[in-house]
């Protein structure tokens, strides 16, 4: 006959309680906070269906607006709350449609910041460039360098139209520096 061991005991127990606790029917918490999640990810599903149609129709920020504070922050808030495999699967999935959305949104913009740039508008060059990294991270290195030769070009703009101006009007310079605001007092109007 084998000794039991007193130390082997204690183990004993706690692993049939651990047995007990796992084979009783989940508790009627756990059942509520199970309908509620249900109910939640039914209209987060609506909610990521209007966002689709949303992109679909163009309207991306309302579309990226929408994901990003009816699904995906709530996801994340659940998700930090308790450790629920469905909300980390939520999560991942609605992730991945929020980046596709904000790619095919921040592509929109680098080709309208292309096109403004082409088409001598720097300024609304810089713009775009500039909703399309606050969009899209993913475009930052290329409008960079589309925002710096805007400016360059932007800068050259000026100086030649400076240069017109002054050539039109020769006295325009001197009248600038003696009254550089547009409204000068000591200006005589005879």
């Amino acid at each position: 006959m084998k000794k039991i061991s007193l130390v082997s005991c204690p183990l004993l127990i706690c692993f049939a309680a651990a047995l007990a606790v796992s084979a009783a029917p989940p508790s009627t918490v756990a059942k509520s906070h199970e309908k509620v999640s249900e109910a939640m990810y039914a209209d987060q599903d609506k909610c990521a269906a209007e966002s689709r149609k949303l992109a679909s129709e163009g309207k991306y920020e309302e579309a990226i607006k929408l994901l990003q504070e009816n699904v995906i922050v709530p996801l994340q808030e659940e998700n930090s709350r308790i450790e629920s495999w469905k909300a980390k699967a939520r999560l991942r999935e609605f992730t991945a449609e929020l980046v596709k959305i904000q790619r095919k949104f921040g592509k929109i913009r680098m080709n309208d910041a292309y096109n403004a740039y082409g088409k001598g508008l720097y300024r609304e060059a810089i713009s775009a460039a500039n909703d399309a990294v606050r969009i899209c991270e993913e475009f930052r290195s290329d409008a960079e360098e589309l925002i710096a030769a805007a400016q360059n070009r932007q800068k050259v703009s000026e100086r030649v139209n400076a240069i017109d101006a002054e050539k039109q009007d020769p006295g325009l310079k001197h009248r600038e520096q003696k009254c550089p605001a547009p409204f000068c007092p000591d200006f005589d109007q005879k």
